[in-house]
């Protein structure tokens, strides 16, 4: 996931001060991460499925330009 900070601030409109990191997370067949912020758990998840659909869109933009 190595945009998911910019993912954080597009999508979500989350502005993360400190290091993102994530622990990988699942609810029955969502599969995801949960957001570290600083060292300390959040309640964020990011499922893998709105992560790729969200990095598709960002390539699609890319091969307009």
């Amino acid at each position: 996931m190595k945009y998911i900070v910019e993912y954080l601030e597009e999508e979500m409109n989350i502005h993360p001060i400190g290091e993102v990191t994530f622990v990988e997370c699942s609810a029955g067949e969502e599969v995801g991460y949960t957001i570290v912020i600083g060292g300390k758990r959040t309640t964020l998840d990011v499922w893998w499925s709105d992560y790729a659909t969200w990095l598709e869109k960002k390539l699609e933009e890319k091969k307009k330009n």
